[in-house]
């Protein structure tokens, strides 16, 4: 299967603002292609959802988020994430 890497600018775009990067975000929630993100962009995501668009951390919690595949480059080790 097909593994993509999206910039943070995508998520918040999707979750913000719908369109082609909601689109995105629903053939990755169907399968259609494998969503890998690291812990930095995950980190770099929750950050602007807070800061600059006001959510509480309590939505932008990882807890509740379907799980992405995320890679810590630093060591290449694999593990899940959740957004």
């Amino acid at each position: 299967m097909t593994r993509v890497v999206a910039d943070t600018n995508v998520y918040v775009s999707a979750l913000m603002f719908g369109g082609l990067p909601a689109i995105f975000l629903d053939l990755a929630f169907l399968e259609s292609f494998t969503l890998v993100a690291s812990t930095a962009l995950l980190d770099e995501l929750d950050e602007k959802l807070r800061l600059k668009f006001g959510l509480p951390s309590s939505v932008t919690s990882r807890s509740d988020a379907c799980p992405l595949q995320a890679q810590d480059r630093t060591s290449g080790s694999r593990n899940e994430t959740s957004l």
